[in-house]
């Protein structure tokens, strides 16, 4: 052999090494290397043999523990296995989502989880055989027989998972919330691909309401309660069919009534200040909600699948009121069975036939308070928005007795009119009861707004900024809010304006978000003239609606 034979054997010799320690270090997945493949991963996907159509997705998890996606394997019913191969090397998280999902089963070691808190990764390295991974799941079968008339009723089922005897969890998603159509009282139906568990069954039977847009819904829970303490937790196991029967009286006991009165005498029935009765047990649950039907007369109609007790709250407007007393305890208990009709149940409204004027200016977001003649407790608040220069208009849903009224404005409204007992009086044992006498009654109420005091400032700035302020006025103590404005900028004119005789003082808040108008001005607060000190900020008095005018603000 001559020296070039040599040295064309050396240098194959070596390219031959080379290409084998390449080798070597591919099948060993350097991390030299990271795209290289280097391992497999597959398994079955299985449960108690209803049709599952499911996407197992790997993803790669990064050194910031954080994860991407890799790739997704569609798993056919007919076969129900996956394969992943030249995967390269480095950790994954191994998923499964079913079909139509919003949620997925994770791997863990101990088991399948939902959360991906609690999964576990699996490593692909080139020495390491093929990872095997299954996702044994259960199905659940839910047989109802309900009352024969409800038909065509949409019924919603919400399965909820034990964690532990005090805890249960809600899984959001099409495997484990489900609506269907009750035809003749029956329905059957399967969620495929159940994590294994225990499980509690809610049914939401949604009655329609002659509105055409409320439902009046009433929740039950299998196999046949109310009450979710009562009913039974049904259990899915791995790679079977768990079937539940849910079988409840043919026929529906039912309340029927009538809310009239006010509402109708006033025309308050808008379809969004429709009076609402709910049904509420004595245990203070509630059972049922429904909007009175005012094309049939201001009727009202309860079904119920089983037998209960229930009492009667009428709500409109943001005012209350029981049907047979004055309180929830003083309220008719109404007892219902199967098969039974509980009828002639008559609520007649009184109200108020409220007139406001405010010469030449309009009125806007006023708040009606009423309060109790005898201890001064606040009963219930009216919310008007926007009326005209004068305005009439109706409170529905009171009951007979005597009431103080206050008129003020929303925090943020800018009206030029101050809070004052409706009949002006100066103090509260001088205001004028309004009373009702009889039910049914409409009471005149005539209110002619004063007008308050003003103060007027502009916010000036000695270096430009960018962000906006709000400007707050306070009582004079500086605790609570009077009113405010907002997104002020520099060089801004504002203006507070319907204040009451008294002393106030004004503060600015940078950004105009992060505070809560009900909650105490916070420390970052600018008082006037341009201290964060409360006790030194400058007190300004309204007497007699007067206008302090002119005022400078110079922020620090």
């Amino acid at each position: 052999m001559n020296r070039l034979h040599l040295a064309v054997s050396v240098i194959m010799h070596l390219g031959i090494v080379l290409l084998l320690s390449l080798c070597g270090c591919l099948n060993q997945a350097n991390p030299c290397h990271p795209d290289v493949p280097a391992g497999r991963i597959k398994g079955w996907v299985s449960s108690g043999g209803l049709t599952l159509d499911t996407r197992v997705e790997i993803k790669r998890v990064n050194d910031d523990d954080s994860d991407s996606h890799v790739s997704r394997y569609d798993v056919r019913p007919s076969l129900g296995g996956y394969y992943y191969q030249d995967l390269p090397a480095g950790r994954y998280i191994v998923s499964l989502r079913a079909s139509g999902a919003s949620y997925d089963y994770y791997h863990a070691d101990a088991g399948l989880t939902h959360s991906r808190a609690d999964c576990d990764t699996v490593t692909i390295i080139g020495s390491r055989p093929t990872l095997e991974i299954n996702f044994v799941l259960g199905d659940f079968v839910l047989q109802a027989d309900l009352a024969n008339e409800l038909n065509d009723t949409r019924c919603e089922i919400t399965l909820h998972r034990r964690v532990d005897d005090k805890h249960y969890d809600f899984i959001q998603g099409f495997s484990h919330r489900k609506y269907v159509n009750i035809a003749n009282g029956h329905f059957i139906t399967g969620f495929a691909g159940i994590l294994p568990g225990e499980f509690r069954i809610e049914l939401e039977l949604k009655h329609e309401t002659g509105s055409g847009w409320n439902y009046d819904s009433e929740h039950i829970y299998a196999p046949g309660t109310y009450d979710p303490a009562e009913s039974t937790w049904f259990n899915v196991s791995a790679d079977s069919i768990t079937r539940v029967e849910c079988n409840l009286p043919p026929e529906l006991a039912r309340i029927e009534g009538r809310v009239t009165g006010a509402c109708l005498e006033m025309g308050v029935i808008d379809s969004y200040r429709l009076p609402l009765v709910i049904a509420i047990s004595p245990d203070s649950s509630v059972i049922r909600r429904q909007c009175v039907n005012f094309p049939d007369g201001g009727s009202f109609s309860f079904g119920y699948s089983l037998a209960g007790s229930a009492k009667l709250l009428v709500v409109q407007d943001g005012i209350r009121q029981w049907i047979g007393g004055e309180t929830f305890a003083e309220a008719t208990t109404y007892n219902f069975e199967q098969g039974q009709v509980i009828s002639d149940i008559d609520l007649v409204q009184s109200g108020l036939a409220v007139s406001v004027n405010r010469s030449g200016h309009a009125i806007r977001y006023l708040e009606l308070r009423f309060y109790d003649p005898d201890d001064l407790s606040p009963l219930f608040t009216y919310d008007s928005y926007s009326f005209g220069y004068s305005s009439l208009f109706g409170i529905p849903n009171l009951q007979p007795g005597s009431y103080l009224l206050n008129v003020t404005s929303h925090f943020w409204a800018d009206n030029d009119w101050r809070p004052q007992w409706f009949d002006r009086a100066t103090a509260p044992d001088e205001v004028q009861l309004i009373t009702i006498s009889t039910p049914g009654e409409i009471v005149p109420v005539a209110i002619t707004l004063e007008p308050g005091g003003e103060i007027s400032l502009n916010l000036e700035f000695d270096q430009e900024v960018s962000d906006s302020y709000r400007v707050v006025i306070t009582s004079e103590n500086g605790s609570g809010y009077w009113n405010i404005r907002e997104n002020c900028q520099s060089g801004q004119r504002i203006t507070f304006s319907g204040l009451p005789d008294g002393e106030f003082k004004i503060c600015a808040l940078q950004g105009d978000s992060g505070w809560d108008p009900a909650t105490p001005i916070p420390d970052t607060a600018v008082w006037y003239p341009g201290t964060s000190d409360v006790d030194s900020a400058t007190i300004f008095e309204i007497i007699d609606a007067w206008v302090i005018d002119d005022v400078v603000f110079e922020m620090p």
